[in-house]
């Protein structure tokens, strides 16, 4: 027969266990959140121009009518699978957090430019150009600060540093 161990003692050992994960969490949080905030920000000034700005500033294309959204959509597409195809190239890799850091909040610059050439009435080309370096840049940072956070952390905890990076 086996010995049946008190309730006490295995509550104790359970205990023992979710605050040692919780240990290794916050471990692995502290290291993850810088790039999981840049790859936020890298996301949130994406949707903030695709597709809201498209749909709130009525740009509109005469020549290519219904298809100048279509257009669009596709040149960041195919920027952002450039981008990070390009990231398959060891040099091009992100190495430092601090680049990561400046890429992202760089990418602020694609608010004043898209509303600029809106506004003063750009021609098609150039808001086709900057959709194709919204995507672009996308898939750089965004990718390559993925790549990043696990190279942050010790061996044992590479992996739940980049499950947090992606949350």
């Amino acid at each position: 027969r086996m010995r049946r161990l008190p309730r006490a003692a295995t509550l104790g050992a359970a205990h023992e266990r979710a605050v040692a994960r919780a240990r290794e969490f916050a471990q692995a949080w502290a290291i993850a959140w810088p790039e999981a905030a840049s790859i936020c920000f890298t996301y949130m000034v994406t949707l903030s121009i695709f597709p809201a700005f498209f749909a709130v500033s009525g740009v509109k294309s005469e020549a290519l009518g219904d298809w100048y959204a279509v257009l669009c959509i596709a040149l960041w597409n195919l920027g952002d699978l450039g981008a990070k195809l390009l990231l398959g190239v060891e040099r091009l890799h992100i190495r430092e957090r601090r680049t990561g850091w400046m890429l992202a909040a760089s990418r602020a610059t694609f608010w004043p430019a898209f509303s600029v050439a809106v506004h003063a009435g750009a021609g098609e080309a150039i808001v086709c150009t900057l959709s194709l370096l919204l995507g672009a840049t996308n898939g750089y940072v965004g990718g390559g600060i993925l790549m990043l956070a696990p190279q942050l952390a010790p061996p044992h905890m590479k992996e739940a540093v980049g499950n947090l990076a992606v949350l």
